[in-house]
Formats: C-alpha cells, sequence, structure tokens
C-alpha cells in the first residue's frame, strides 16, 4: 500500500483547493472560507437549549433578548468567531501526515489513525454549517471529499499495513593495512 501517503496528499490539496472557493451562501452573498479569516458572526443557536444539547448556560446577550412581533428574537446576538477557516486545518494536518509518511517511506498505524481523526474533522464541519441553516457551496463540498478520502485512507492504512523492506548490507570494507615502503637499492 505505497499509493496511500499519496492519496492522503492530495486529498489535503482537494481541501486547500476548497478553501479559497465559496464556503457557503449568507443571504445573496457567497462567503468562503479565506473571507471568513478572523470575522465574527451572530449566532442566535447559543440561545436556544435545544441546540446547546441541554446545557443552560447561556451567554449574557440571550438574557437580555426581547422577542418581537414577528417571533424573532432582537437586540445583539452572542458572537463567536466564524468557524469554517478551523475546519481546513484538517488539510494542514493531513499534508503533515503525508509529508511524514513520505519521508520515512511508510505509513504506519499511528499516523492512520491521525489521518483519520482529521478526516472526521473534515467531513463534520460542513455538517456542522448544514445544521444551522447555510446554504453550502463548493468549498464544503471539497472538504468533505478531502475528509472522505483520508478516512479511506485511514481505514486502509489500518487494515493493511506496509511492509518495511529491510536495507540491502553494505558490501563489507577490505581493511586498511598499513603500505610497505619499497626500498630501493
Amino acid at each position: 500500500m505505497r499509493w496511500l501517503k499519496f492519496v492522503l496528499l492530495v486529498a489535503s490539496c482537494v481541501g486547500a483547493i476548497g478553501f479559497f472557493l465559496p464556503f457557503r451562501y449568507t443571504g445573496t452573498r457567497a462567503e468562503s472560507a479565506h473571507d471568513l479569516i478572523g470575522q465574527s458572526e451572530d449566532d442566535w443557536s447559543m440561545c436556544d437549549a435545544r441546540e446547546t444539547r441541554g446545557l443552560n448556560l447561556p451567554p449574557d446577550e440571550c438574557r437580555h433578548t426581547t422577542i418581537g412581533g414577528d417571533g424573532e428574537p432582537m437586540g445583539p446576538a452572542p458572537r463567536h468567531y466564524a468557524y469554517p477557516p478551523f475546519f481546513f486545518l484538517s488539510c494542514v494536518m493531513m499534508a503533515v501526515l503525508a509529508g511524514i509518511a513520505i519521508l520515512r517511506r511508510r505509513f504506519d498505524g499511528l499516523l492512520a489513525l491521525l489521518s483519520i481523526v482529521a478526516a472526521l474533522v473534515a467531513i463534520g464541519g460542513p455538517l456542522r454549517e448544514a445544521r444551522h441553516h447555510h446554504v453550502l457551496s463548493w468549498g464544503a463540498a471539497l472538504l468533505a471529499i478531502s475528509g472522505a478520502l483520508a478516512l479511506a485512507v485511514g481505514i486502509a492504512g489500518m487494515l493493511w499495513r506496509e511492509e518495511v523492506r529491510p536495507r540491502p548490507p553494505r558490501p563489507p570494507r577490505p581493511p586498511e593495512l598499513p603500505e610497505a615502503r619499497v626500498l630501493s637499492r
């Protein structure tokens, strides 16, 4: 299975291309993960106990929320940094793992396990954004494809171990003998 490390490298490149393509549509505007670096966004789901899995720890902005006539909350929403740029860190992790495997000339179990972790982050990113009712675009699709490729590589790496070929022994060097002096008469 010598090709696994190169498939992982291709998967990281596919995800890196998706970083610059539109990731989601917000209203009428397409946003790429590159555009969202360092930006914060409103997130009313932090106030909903069903979205926070029953944890009753709302931010301060939720405690002073008023509900308008249309049933929508009014006032300042809780803000957090946009998450899509963080999802693409899994592609960086895939590239590092592929580089380590290429330099070591083998893809072992630990690298396969770490590639599965990176794959789950890459697949989970678009799923999280879809849960928050964003319309996803090509960047999210490429991130999910890179996650699926990395997941297949990680599972294959766990199942089929790469054989370690022993290096051929070096030919023995002749012993160093002192040179004989030739005396001329």
